[in-house]
């Protein structure tokens, strides 16, 4: 990036070298159509010092619509994010490192604490149907960083509409978590059910939960839908989930040895539990 900057030396040391390059193939052309054989082409500009000119290049959206505003004092950041990310997989928890840690360094707070917004489920046309979990796995790994929390939206998403209407509601969850986290309400409820541990038994799968404040239950009071287990020797099958107590959920299936449980892959989930 810095060699797109006219004030680097090595922008000046490239363009002189281009410029150079223009002016012997100039002095090449009368020679080269006098032999019969054609012109060859003009040397090109350089592309590593073209400027950046759309708002995916690196560094064009912070700079328009970030970097105005490093000085002013802030409490904490919320951050909604894009679509664009959505195939990126675990590369995004790295991205989301240094994007908080970038913003932190710029503005010189320390830890600042910076919530931000499950991507909303959303079928990307013949994508696979388990880029968006794998994705959401990325999003609930970047919470590995200090000071930070996401939202959910799987239950408040619309299939059909990449830009859910709800904002009201992940705008509410967005507040609890400051309201808990950042302002010391200590009986604000800020995170909905994530899972604690996988315990395996005879026969099934024990899903412990924590965040389960008053308890898990079906949204719509049915039974549990879109979990699915894997055995050593098989794909994923769907499985019977049923809730025990507050705080776990018990898979079973037809296989001898479950090894792992999850709810199904699918860019389209809408769990209800």
């Amino acid at each position: 990036m810095k060699l797109k900057q006219p004030g680097n030396p090595q922008y000046r040391e490239r363009v002189l070298k281009h410029a150079a390059d223009l002016e012997a193939w100039t002095k090449a052309v009368p020679g080269a159509l006098d032999s019969g054989n054609g012109v060859p082409p003009s040397p090109a500009f350089p592309g590593e010092l073209t400027p950046f000119a759309t708002h995916g290049d690196p560094t064009t959206l912070y700079n328009a619509m970030i970097h105005p505003y490093v000085g002013f004092p802030i409490r904490g950041a919320i951050w909604y994010q894009g679509e664009s990310n959505h195939g990126e997989g675990t590369l995004y928890t790295e991205k989301m490192k240094a994007l908080v840690g970038g913003w932190r360094k710029a503005w010189g707070l320390g830890d600042f604490p910076f919530y931000y917004v499950q991507i909303a489920p959303f079928q990307y046309g013949e994508s696979p149907p388990d880029i968006l979990p794998s994705f959401w796995e990325a999003q609930y790994a970047a919470l590995s960083i200090p000071y930070t929390g996401i939202v959910p939206t799987t239950d408040i998403a619309e299939l059909n509409d990449i830009h859910p209407k709800n904002k009201q509601e992940v705008g509410r969850r967005l507040a609890q978590q400051a309201l808990k986290h950042t302002y010391g309400r200590k009986d604000v409820v800020a995170s909905g059910p994530i899972v604690k541990s996988v315990q395996p038994e005879e026969g099934r799968l024990r899903v412990t939960f924590e965040h389960a404040d008053g308890g898990l239950k079906s949204r719509n009071g049915q039974p549990l839908d879109w979990f699915e287990v894997i055995g050593e020797d098989t794909g994923y099958v769907k499985a019977q989930a049923t809730i025990e107590g507050n705080t776990v959920c018990s898979l079973r299936q037809v296989w001898p040895s479950p090894q792992r449980s999850g709810l199904v892959g699918a860019s389209s989930l809408s769990p209800i539990l």
